[in-house]
């Protein structure tokens, strides 16, 4: 008797367990509509990208793909969003997890990714990243990183750039050292840990004027492409993803796009 007492009551605690772990799932993954038919999405940005997206001094998050995500959420009224601060690494897996929604981080297409996750069917910026070196270096591009480090996120697009340049240069490849990601690439520039980065070059203004790093943007445009929101692939989630992509039509043709690109990066990147 004391030993089918037992058993019972260690099903029955495996039971609750799992079923926490189950609702746990729920709660951080899977999107939710209230009483009023509005679903809540959990999409996820950046934490510390610059003027694209970081966290400001109230502890929201700024920039941007937050701009452009709030004006988008306002012109969709089926949905709102919830947002999560995280770092590339950290976006990447809370996709991968289902914690996520959907992320925007200044993401461009790729195999891997395409198997993996839907992009949105419209993009919202263009860009591209160049070689960043400290203020007073004789590096003028990627030619001149032969033999010398660069800081690289394992994720990041652009390092199919330097995988095709150290396939070229087998003899004096460019010496990758690979960052946690939630690292300042330019701050390991500037403090002299690595030789070079790749970055955006509004990103990199950001860090000369307000926190007067002695970095430099050197050489032709990097990398460049169309950046796309990304979703898990999960198929309650299609009709969001159109209505984002109409809004995002919408914003560029009414110019929102423009402005909302000009007013944080300075120049026009949205068409």
């Amino acid at each position: 008797m004391k030993i089918t007492k037992f058993w019972i009551a260690a099903v029955l605690l495996f039971a609750f367990i799992l079923s926490g772990c189950s609702g746990s799932d729920t709660a951080g993954g899977n999107s939710q509509t209230d009483a009023d038919g509005v679903r809540t999405l959990r999409v996820g940005v950046g934490n510390t990208f610059r003027p694209y997206a970081y966290i400001d001094r109230d502890g929201a998050p700024a920039g941007f793909e937050p701009a452009l995500l709030r004006e988008i959420d306002r012109r969709i009224p089926e949905v709102r969003f919830v947002y999560e601060p995280l770092d590339m690494t950290g976006l990447i897996l809370g996709l991968e997890s289902g914690r996520l929604d959907m992320i925007v981080y200044q993401l461009g297409k790729n195999a891997e990714r395409e198997q993996k996750f839907w992009f949105g069917g419209e993009s919202y910026l263009r860009t591209g990243v160049q070689v960043t070196v400290a203020a007073d270096s004789g590096i003028t591009g990627l030619a001149d990183l032969r033999g010398k480090t660069l800081s690289m996120n394992p994720s990041e697009s652009s390092n199919v750039v330097v995988e095709a340049f150290n396939a070229e240069n087998p003899g004096q490849p460019i010496n990758v050292v690979y960052r946690d990601g939630a690292a300042d690439p330019v701050l390991l520039v500037a403090t002299g840990k690595v030789e070079a980065c790749l970055a955006q070059p509004a990103q990199v203004l950001v860090k000369q004027q307000e926190n007067g790093m002695q970095v430099k943007t050197v050489g032709e445009l990097l990398d460049a492409q169309a950046v796309y929101p990304i979703w898990r692939r999960d198929e309650s989630l299609r009709e969001p993803l159109e209505a984002f992509d109409e809004a995002v039509r919408q914003m560029r043709a009414d110019g929102t796009l423009s402005r909302l690109s000009t007013e944080w990066l300075g120049e026009d990147l949205a068409q």
